[in-house]
């Protein structure tokens, strides 16, 4: 076992070093894209309890004449629609920076929670005394008004292949941690006070077809109806956000192009259920992955070649998607790429030294057969 450990030590080290570092240095993207077909199997929920209302490019046109920033009063014109059906919560993911957005006034009722754009410190031109590199600027909402305990961050930042895959809870800033728009959404949704432990949380997407969304134009005409008070939005989460293409708020997705309002509404889905966790422990990863390329070695140490083979690949079926879920806290047993280099390299090279040693065997043998038959030939000539 010990010739075979130091046989294997050097290539085993290097594809440890290469997974930690992976993992570290988040160039994972590769191995998280192993998450986005699960986007696609997963059922749509019936009812999520999340509505979306989007500003199409033919809202855009109509009801704005196709002009940003957006006309103030037609959006308060859209929240108090929304606000008509008594939903339990309204997030609004549009720019309300300009100050013509001072003069709106708040819906009675219900709970209004307005995005406030973000830059992080570091990219900040005129960067604020105290600002710490890993903070971040806050831009104005309502026109500068701010309202307290009504805003909530919206910054989405892609993995290194670009796709949008997690979040965080709350970002830092100059005044404390504020909460991203799907957090604070989705503490409505679970009727929790508590709005979870901070960090980065991976976003659990399905397919949208289970959720109402509606265009801002149908919302204006349903809320002139009798009944649109117990209708579709009472007792909901309704995100108010822009799918134009002025907005420029599209995002790749596990699921394709998303607008930004899609995503945090998928944030606001992931957080009601707690289905979120949190990206895994470079350690945590790197220890597991290690111990299964050990695990390779005991097995040809202790059984023969082709049962070796048989029981490797078999454990690790088993043992790659039980680790993911083990360092993911039981979120997913789709980052089951992570195991694999260290296991493949040290089954790779057990192959080739079982391999060589079958053919150093082999051509031993022969010449074994050789020696043999020299004498015999010797004494047939004699003969």
């Amino acid at each position: 076992f010990a010739a075979r450990l130091l046989r294997a030590a050097p290539l085993g080290l290097l594809a440890t070093a290469a997974t930690f570092l992976a993992t570290l240095l988040g160039m994972e993207g590769v191995v998280m894209s192993a998450l986005d077909p699960f986007a696609w199997v997963r059922a749509p929920r019936a009812d999520s309890g999340v509505v979306v209302v989007q500003i199409t490019d033919r809202d855009y046109r109509r009801l704005f004449g196709g002009r940003s920033p957006l006309d103030a009063a037609r959006v308060e014109e859209l929240v108090r629609a929304i606000g008509a059906g008594r939903p339990r919560v309204i997030g609004i993911d549009l720019d309300t920076s300009d100050p013509t957005f001072r003069a709106v006034r708040p819906v009675p009722g219900v709970p209004v929670i307005w995005a406030r754009e973000v830059v992080e410190c570091e990219a900040y031109a005129a960067m604020p005394v105290g600002c710490a590199a890993d903070a971040w600027v806050f831009g104005p909402v309502l026109g500068g008004r701010n309202p307290p305990d009504s805003m909530a961050a919206v910054s989405l930042y892609p993995d290194p292949d670009g796709v949008i895959r997690r979040y965080r809870r709350t970002l830092r800033g100059p005044g404390g941690p504020v909460p991203t728009l799907g957090a604070a959404l989705g503490r409505f949704g679970r009727d929790a006070e508590e709005e979870g432990r901070p960090g980065e949380r991976m976003i659990v997407y399905r397919p949208v077809e289970g959720r109402w969304t509606f265009a801002a134009s149908a919302v204006l005409d349903l809320a002139r109806s009798p009944g649109w008070a117990d209708g579709v939005l009472r007792g909901k989460v309704v995100l108010l956000g822009g799918s134009y293409r002025a907005a420029r708020d599209a995002h790749p997705t596990p699921l394709g192009p998303l607008p930004g309002v899609e995503v945090w509404a998928q944030v606001a889905e992931t957080e009601m259920y707690g289905e979120g966790f949190s990206p895994p422990a470079p350690l945590a990863v790197t220890g597991l992955a290690f111990l299964h390329g050990v695990l390779v070695l005991v097995l040809f140490q202790r059984l023969c070649f082709e049962r070796a083979v048989a029981w490797s690949v078999g454990a690790s079926l088993v043992l790659a998607p039980g680790s993911s879920l083990l360092v993911t806290g039981g979120g997913t047993a789709g980052l089951w790429l992570y195991f694999l280099p260290i296991w493949g390299t040290v089954l790779a090279q057990q192959l080739f030294d079982s391999a060589k040693s079958y053919r150093d065997a082999w051509v031993a043998g022969l010449y074994q057969q050789v020696a043999v038959a020299e004498p015999l030939d010797a004494q047939t000539d004699d003969a």
